[in-house]
């Protein structure tokens, strides 16, 4: 069945109503990063009951950090418009390079991706370069961190429902797929209209991706 919005929004009614939704229905309306960061999810509950440690990005997390200092000083009413503006730009440049460190390790070590929220791909229209969209350790206590979850049932709703169960984790990444459909469908078309162009933009980024994070960890380090 084609993704739609309006199945995307059954699903969720069925799991907002007590009933549950089976792995193909799942399957058939999310993406396929979308789809593979759940099963990622999954076996991270699984395991994390099971009392295993896991890997993760140290690099990442350094540079997560602070882009996130970049960020409050952004929002900050200390400085005026013309600060702010410029530590806006020093948050997005410096998150843009720690996503990049994110995948450049995920791409080493595949198993990194399960310590983290959502999916660390700069192609991935859930993921953009700001505080809100930047993937978060699961085990975080940031109100960011997706592995909590919005849900509600019969019963009354339930803020900030930490993500253990089967029917949970479905539950958000239901939501989480709804909330970017129009985002996610436009990404599709502009793919379709120019390949071509898109490849080499991303083969230039690959580039210039080296150099610039070898110059912000020299920062880093002063």
């Amino acid at each position: 069945m084609a993704r739609s919005k309006k199945r995307l929004e059954e699903l969720l009614i069925r799991l907002e109503s007590g009933e549950d939704v089976a792995v193909r229905d799942l399957k058939s309306v999310l993406t396929q990063v979308e789809f593979e960061q759940y099963g990622h999810e999954w076996e991270w509950i699984q395991d994390v009951k099971k009392g295993h440690v896991f890997d993760d990005s140290s690099e990442y997390d350094a540079l997560l950090k602070k882009g996130d200092f970049y960020n409050n000083k952004a929002e900050s009413k200390r400085f005026n418009d013309v600060a702010r503006k410029k530590f806006a730009r020093q948050a997005e440049s410096t998150y843009e390079l720690a996503l990049e460190q994110l995948q450049s390790d995920i791409e080493r070590n595949p198993g990194i991706a399960i310590a983290y929220d959502r999916p660390a791909s700069t192609l991935e229209v859930g993921v953009d370069l700001s505080y809100h969209g930047m993937p978060r350790k699961v085990t975080s206590k940031s109100l960011q961190n997706q592995h909590n979850v919005i849900s509600s049932s019969g019963s009354g709703s339930t803020i900030g429902k930490a993500v253990t169960t089967k029917r949970d984790l479905k539950y958000k990444a239901l939501k989480h797929s709804l909330d970017n459909f129009d985002s996610n469908e436009e990404y599709k078309e502009i793919r379709k209209e120019g390949v071509g162009g898109m490849v080499q933009s991303v083969q230039s980024a690959k580039e210039g991706q080296s150099s610039k994070l070898k110059q912000m960890l020299k920062n880093l380090k002063k």
